[in-house]
């Protein structure tokens, strides 16, 4: 893509016609240049494919006038990116520099039984950079919490915080993994596609599991007629 930005290791296809014509492949160097013989070398490390046309032109107008080039890209660097916690496939995973978030989470096969498919978390030199929910590509196809990885990445799975299940008069009866404390009915509601026609939006049952309290089930009738009801989902429980 033309936002690609481009690194050590990726390979180069330089075209020039005009007044001198010429052609090469080249692979930029750990410095970030290209060596152009008898012109001298190029920088291009944090050059983005769009824009690397117009400054492999510019190198080349110093020496030549009235020229065209073309540079296209051909095979990309490699990057190792780590996957750790409550990871199925946890390990070193190689890819290349166009990869994304959303690429090593598929390739690494993605969470265990007890990891987070909501908090998959990218660090980067020590710090969170990125948290991504999968719900939202899952159920939206929203990709916008992606991000292009780079080497030396690590992508974290987390446990998860819990579970609601959703059943009875519900689009899609199924069990969805809890976020956070701000988690409401509705969040959930709309994972599930909504209730159908035939459904009662006034009366629901909300039955709570809170392990290690005297009494670890508690059942509350609720109305879902609320769009903005909060009724405690970030603890495991089941709507009916």
């Amino acid at each position: 893509s033309d936002d690609y930005v481009l690194g050590a290791g990726d390979q180069l296809y330089i075209r020039v016609w005009g007044s001198t014509s010429a052609e090469a492949t080249v692979t930029i160097d750990r410095q970030g240049s290209i060596a152009m013989p008898k012109l001298g070398t190029l920088k291009l490390a944090g050059v983005k494919a769009g824009q690397v046309d117009a400054v492999v032109k510019a190198f080349f107008s110093k020496f030549y006038k009235e020229i065209e080039v073309n540079v296209s890209v051909g095979k990309l660097r490699k990057i190792t990116v780590f996957v750790v916690g409550q990871a199925r496939n946890p390990g070193s995973y190689s890819f290349t520099g166009q990869s994304t978030l959303t690429s090593a989470l598929f390739a690494s096969g993605g969470p265990n039984s007890g990891g987070s498919l909501r908090n998959l978390q990218l660090k980067r030199q020590g710090q969170t950079v990125a948290e991504f929910d999968l719900y939202n590509f899952l159920s939206k196809g929203d990709k916008s919490q992606d991000v292009r990885l780079q080497d030396g990445d690590v992508i974290f799975y987390p446990k998860a915080l819990g579970y609601m299940a959703l059943m009875g008069k519900v689009n899609t009866q199924a069990v969805f993994e809890v976020r956070g404390v701000r988690d409401t009915v509705s969040d959930f509601l709309s994972l599930s596609g909504g209730l159908p026609i035939t459904a009662d939006p006034r009366r629901a049952t909300l039955e709570r599991i809170q392990p290690g309290v005297d009494q670890p089930r508690t059942v509350l009738s609720i109305s879902l007629s609320d769009a903005k009801m909060q009724s405690g989902t970030s603890l495991p429980g089941l709507l009916t």
